[in-house]
Formats: structure tokens, sequence, C-alpha cells
């Protein structure tokens, strides 16, 4: 499906694992766009996992692949190179943000792009990190079945 068009936008109205990107900051870096995926809602928030191309840490060690959801070039179509989604890294990002990039044009959301078994891979990489201590691992597993649970009400 392709990019959702301009309109009002209602944050909580994103689908679940929609691949949002939006310009993001990490301390000492440029502003760049940078792709997540949504997975749950909180407080006005959005919860997303960031995704990254920067894959070698994960091609290169078997168990940090084990730890991800891992994507070639094209095999989702707006993943141009190879990409990783990572369950370690869950940001909460308000909806007034999410707005305000919306207003600006800045923001670009995908539905419907990830494969049907990308839940199920990402459970899998969640209960396979090994970098995760068991309380994260239970956060990022409560988020993702407190929006199943949604959805069944």
């Amino acid at each position: 499906m392709p990019l959702l068009p301009l309109k009002l936008l209602s944050p909580e109205s994103i689908a679940r694992f929609a691949v949002v990107a939006l310009p993001w900051k990490f301390p000492g870096d440029p502003e760049v766009k940078k792709l997540f995926v949504t997975v749950g809602h909180y407080a006005e928030q959005m919860m997303m996992i960031k995704a990254t191309s920067k894959t070698e840490r994960y091609t290169t060690d078997g168990d940090m692949m084990h730890s991800c959801v891992f994507y070639e070039a094209g095999q989702v179509s707006c993943f141009s190179v190879d990409t990783v989604i990572q369950p370690d890294n869950l940001y909460p990002i308000g909806y007034p943000r999410l707005k305000e990039h919306h207003e600006d044009g800045s923001l670009s959301i995908w539905e419907s792009v990830l494969p049907a078994d990308f839940e199920e891979k990402l459970r899998t990489a969640i209960r396979n990190h090994v970098r995760m201590s068991l309380m994260q691992k239970r956060r990022v597993l409560t988020v993702l079945d407190s929006w199943s649970e949604a959805a069944t009400r």
C-alpha cells in the first residue's frame, strides 16, 4: 500500500505495524528521517520500535540476528536497503509531535507493508534477544499485547 495521503492526522488511527518515517535527532548527530514500526499506544504516545539500515552488527553475529527482525532490500516496499527492526529500541513518540510532523509534511506512514508473519517474528526476536533484560522483554510484549487486546474489544 502506498503512503497515506495528507489528511487530518489522528495518531490513534495509525495502524498496528505501520512503518513511520519522521525527523529524529540523536545526541551529537544531525536531524535525519528515521524509520519506526508502530507497536502500541500509551498515554497520548505512539509506541514505536526503531528500524535501522546499519545491519552489520546483526548479519555478522548469529545471536544478534536471532534478536531482531531482518528484511533484505526490497522485501518490504519501503525498505530500499537491508533493514533490521530492533525490539530493544522502543520509543514513545507523543501525539503532538506526530501531528506537528504531519502538518509540516515531514511524516511518512506506510500501512499494510510488513508481511503477515511480522508479529510472530517480532515476538520470537524479543524472546531470543541476548541483550534485553527480562523486564525489557516484558515491557515490549505488554505493549504488543495491549494493542491486541484493544483490537478485540
